[in-house]
């Protein structure tokens, strides 16, 4: 059986990735962009991990293949039309064993020359990716965009990826805007810890020497960022963006009033009692109810974000580059300028 190794894989221009695995170990967490044909369901795998620890492999395997014969000519039409659109079809499950070289004998049988199985399958993958990401974070130089909640950071930073910058959303792959209201904005449910750190690497694989991003904590949401991320981002570019309340105020409805469901965002405003008091949590809860949303984002920002963010600008007293606007549009070409003049060299 023709296996490819990892690394000639993920530098394949024309290749698809096909995990067998069950719908489960695939929503856990996955090679990006990867496909789903589970050979076994996860309730198929479950009886077959039972009959091989209760009586043994071969029955097992017997088991297993009971499973599969349903699904071959849903396998047979798939797997023909995949290996007509792309020039290598790549296979993998846990281990690059049985899963994965079941389905490649299949399509062997049907004459299929362009499969392939991934050696050593997903856990070989994981442990490349972990090696190599540390060589990758060594090789990129980080241009991290500070400020206050609504300065627009995420708005300038779209705006520099359609100038055709280097940008990459941690938030977006995070699925978690920051903070006690992060997931308001996702109707996703967030990635699994190892599936973040999937996206994350193929991101910065895919990216050049300079990349932009928003400034953030070791924690966003339910994920973490590693030690040897937040070290490469301290070493990095900063960029201080400053602006008005009353712009602040404008990004922050631009951005999120229509996503903002009222019961969500009470929900989340009764986590912060301790924080604000329970008259100014009650208030707002009362103007979410008039339909003042306006009068809510702007006390969240004063009363709430400024203090959390004044101690993260803080940390860098020497800005490599601080803008102060009043038409983002400005601040934007300034950065453009920067970037052009000082870094893409």
């Amino acid at each position: 059986m023709p296996h490819l190794t990892i690394e000639a894989a993920l530098n394949h221009e024309d290749l698809v990735f096909v995990d067998v695995r069950s719908p489960q170990e695939y929503q856990h967490s996955h090679i990006p962009g990867a496909l789903n044909w589970p050979i076994l369901d996860n309730e198929a795998r479950h009886e077959v991990g039972i009959i091989y620890k209760t009586m043994g492999k071969e029955k097992a395997i017997e088991t297993g293949i009971d499973h599969v014969k349903e699904k071959l000519p849903n396998f047979y039409q798939e797997i023909t039309a995949l290996s007509q659109r792309h020039r290598q079809v790549l296979l993998y499950c846990s281990r690059g064993g049985m899963r994965s070289g079941t389905l490649y004998a299949f399509g062997e049988s049907l004459g299929l020359k362009n499969l392939f199985l991934l050696e050593g399958g997903y856990k070989a993958y994981r442990e490349y990716l972990i090696k190599d990401v540390e060589k990758l974070l060594s090789e990129k130089t980080f241009v991290v965009v500070h400020g206050k909640t609504g300065v627009g950071k995420t708005n300038i930073l779209v705006a520099l990826k359609d100038l055709g910058l280097p940008v990459m959303d941690l938030e977006d792959l995070a699925k978690n805007a920051g903070s006690v209201f992060g997931q308001i904005p996702y109707q996703e449910a967030p990635p699994s810890q190892k599936m973040f750190e999937n996206l994350v690497y193929h991101e910065l694989a895919s990216l050049g020497k300079v990349i932009f991003m928003e400034s953030e904590s070791k924690r966003i949401g339910q994920v973490s960022l590693s030690e040897d991320f937040m070290a490469a981002m301290v070493r990095g570019r900063h960029i201080l963006i400053e602006t008005s309340l009353e712009n602040r105020v404008a990004v922050i409805q631009g951005l999120y009033l229509e996503k903002i469901k009222s019961e969500p965002l009470k929900t989340a405003l009764n986590h912060l009692r301790k924080r604000l008091g329970h008259k100014k949590v009650d208030a707002m809860i009362e103007w979410i109810d008039e339909g003042n949303f306006v009068k809510v984002i702007e006390t969240l920002i004063v009363d709430y974000y400024d203090a959390l963010y004044e101690h993260s600008i803080k940390k860098y007293p020497d800005y490599d580059l601080t803008i102060h606007y009043e038409d983002m549009a400005k601040a934007v070409l300034a950065i453009k300028k920067y970037y052009d003049e000082v870094l893409s060299g």
